[in-house]
């Protein structure tokens, strides 16, 4: 399975799961959605956004999830212009903030550690995986 299709999947069952309409959100925080932070090892990190949680999932060079998404509870506010941080509301979780690069590109960056660039996961048109091998 590749990426696109596991991420579609899994993002339906979490709207289905938590019910949140996102298009006013959406607006207000343009960083809702599946974004996938690739690795040089041909692995990636897909992040999942909605306005309410946070997933993260590991995915081999397959585009096959490596085991089940952690998914932390959050509540987000702006910052400044581009910036928003994301605070957990539960246990699990440390705050993060999201610059907003532009409608495909955020940087998530936890405190003391690197940016990480992410890019807007985009639903595959054919059956070529994930990183576009046949």
């Amino acid at each position: 399975m590749n990426i696109a299709r596991f991420v579609a999947a899994f993002a339906g069952i979490l709207m289905l799961a938590f019910g949140h309409a996102a298009s006013a959100q959406q607006l207000e925080f343009p960083f809702i959605g599946n974004w996938v932070d690739r690795m040089p090892d041909g692995t990636a990190m897909v992040t999942m956004i909605s306005p309410y949680t946070v997933s993260f999932m590991a995915v081999n060079k397959n585009g096959d999830s490596n085991g089940p998404a952690t998914t932390i509870q959050i509540s987000a506010s702006k910052y400044s212009e581009d910036v928003y941080m994301l605070t957990p509301t539960g246990a699990l979780g440390e705050p993060m903030a999201i610059k907003v690069k532009d409608a495909n590109t955020i940087y998530l960056q936890f405190k003391d550690r690197v940016p990480r660039t992410l890019r807007r996961q985009v639903e595959e048109q054919s059956d070529t995986p994930a990183h576009g091998h046949k």
